[in-house]
């Protein structure tokens, strides 16, 4: 029950008892406990943490709403409560680049590398297999360009939070990350030098590992931003 529905049917149980409305305010106003019960259901960027759900109307909760659409898992937030990456709930298993695209690809940022991959491959006429499925993904409400491959200082950020990443997602039957095998690795939007290599991340315990784009298949699984106003 939202924080709205739950003011009302306290107001309306109040009323009954020939309580004034400037009562039931007051007496609320006294009671913070009883206040943050009314509010349990709004979530606030002082709450929010990774292992939440992220719905597709860019609310996000700890609780499981039927009525909405998860389109995530928050798997990493800021100091400031803020700004987020969210990780998808679906994933597939393709190399970096069939085509070997060589790109230059070395920002922190994943939206910036996925944008100048994509970028790369236009020109070269390339694959760019794991970028491309990311920036195309448009599944559970999230609509195409959302989503990038992230860079590997973000996959690092986010599995430092894997289990209560697996937890939120064993919750609602999607798919776990491959976390718990030493082989089970995820691509990154970042290249190694030179650039036939790129950055594979292993989510059991955040190792880097560096494989060839055209020879190696890996996990992929898309990640996009969010920002709590």
């Amino acid at each position: 029950m939202k924080k709205e529905e739950k003011l009302k049917e306290l107001v309306s149980f109040a009323e009954s008892l020939g309580l004034s409305r400037e009562e039931i305010i007051a007496y609320l106003s006294k009671n913070p406990a009883l206040l943050k019960a009314v509010q349990a259901d709004e979530t606030t960027a002082d709450n929010v943490c990774p292992g939440m759900y992220y719905y597709s109307d860019g609310t996000v909760s700890a609780k499981i709403l039927s009525e909405k659409q998860i389109s995530g898992v928050v798997g990493w937030i800021d100091e400031s409560g803020r700004h987020g990456l969210v990780l998808g709930l679906r994933e597939t298993r393709l190399p970096w680049s069939s085509d070997e695209l060589k790109v230059g690809a070395f920002e922190e940022s994943g939206k910036e590398n996925t944008r100048l991959i994509l970028e790369a491959a236009r020109k070269q006429n390339k694959k760019a297999e794991a970028a491309e499925w990311c920036a195309a993904y448009d599944f559970d409400g999230v609509r195409p360009g959302e989503a990038f491959l992230a860079s590997r200082e973000e996959l690092h950020k986010i599995f430092r939070n894997l289990e209560a990443i697996q937890v939120a997602l064993n919750k609602i039957r999607r798919g776990l990350l491959n976390g718990g095998t030493w082989f089970s690795r995820y691509w990154s939007s970042s290249e190694c030098v030179p650039n036939l290599i790129a950055w594979v991340v292993q989510p059991s315990d955040g190792c880097l590992k560096s494989g060839y784009k055209g020879n190696y298949v890996n996990c992929v699984r898309c990640v996009f931003a969010f920002t709590m106003f």
